[in-house]
């Protein structure tokens, strides 16, 4: 996790930071010409990076306020001494600069994240490439130091294959009905950062497609039941693994409160599934048909 939050930390920086509503304020000295600042609020307001200017004059100063998003300040701030003299103005220095920033609204957060395809994808791919790499080395670390985990594929691939699929169509049906459920018992749709999806790009949508159902499922199922489940299972503590694990597996997943218990038990039937056919492959084909059908009637919808 914390790798995959490493990897995403410069694009997520940048989501967050544009959140972020800087302003400058400054008084420039500029004698008494011209008197009309119409030319100068025209200019900084078609500026790049300027959400806002205003000016007013204050006997023989300029005082101005800049707004613009995020902390660096645009090219129109730092050089407005250069453009005040070629359009009249006697600039003779300045005093009193203010910066600061104040925080935008917030609560879209994870919908700017989930909408915007580059963010989402690095997110996504950080995530996904740090849990499926731990599990691997873990694996491998534990059959190094003599205490091998359980086999990760047993058994004819075509059984578990139809197994999982038979698991995926099970899971997406209970969360149909999970999800009909909470509706009714909330009064309407609960607050979601998925509800983001209606704003999602085309590119968006796709990164989510493919990450979410082919990507999530080989990860995840290495880290969590092939690893996690395996550790729980070598020692002969089998429930105890498919609860722990199922319960670090929604904590993993918390994106709302409301749907932590249905990923609870989304994890506890993988890692049974998994236990009982000794093939990572079925509970991987399990996750990937349930994902895809749920993320591809999000999308749809």
């Amino acid at each position: 996790m914390s790798a995959g939050v490493l990897v995403a930390m410069p694009v997520v920086y940048h989501t967050v930071v544009t959140r972020f509503k800087s302003y400058t304020e400054t008084i420039y000295l500029v004698g008494n010409s011209p008197q009309n600042e119409a030319r100068l609020t025209q200019w900084a307001n078609s500026r790049p990076g300027i959400d806002k200017f205003v000016c007013e004059r204050r006997d023989t100063d300029l005082w101005v306020r800049w707004e613009y998003r995020g902390f660096y300040q645009p090219e129109a701030v730092r050089n407005a001494p250069q453009h005040l003299r070629e359009i009249g103005y006697v600039y003779l220095g300045e005093r009193g600069i203010a910066i600061g920033a104040v925080p935008r609204d917030f609560s879209g957060l994870v919908g700017d994240v989930l909408t915007d395809s580059r963010t989402l994808t690095v997110v996504l791919l950080g995530s996904q490439a740090s849990f499926g790499l731990a599990g691997l080395w873990l694996i491998r670390s534990a059959n190094r130091k003599g205490h091998p985990l359980p086999p990760l594929f047993v058994g004819r691939y075509d059984r578990s294959l139809v197994v999982g699929a038979i698991t995926g169509l099970g899971l997406f049906g209970f969360g149909s009905l999970y999800t009909a459920a909470l509706k009714l018992w909330v009064g309407g749709t609960p607050p979601s950062p998925w509800n983001a999806v209606e704003s999602m790009s085309s590119s968006a949508r796709i990164v989510l497609l493919l990450f979410g159902a082919f990507g999530a499922p080989v990860a995840e199922e290495i880290f969590f039941r092939g690893y996690l489940f395996g550790m729980f299972k070598r020692a002969d503590h089998v429930w105890a693994g498919i609860l722990i694990s199922a319960a670090l597996f929604a904590t993993a997943h918390f994106s709302d409160l409301y749907n932590v218990p249905a990923v609870f038990l989304y994890g506890v039937v993988l890692a049974w599934v998994f236990h009982r056919t000794q093939s990572l492959l079925s509970s991987m084909t399990g996750h990937t048909v349930n994902n895809a059908l749920a993320i591809g009637s999000m999308l749809v919808r």
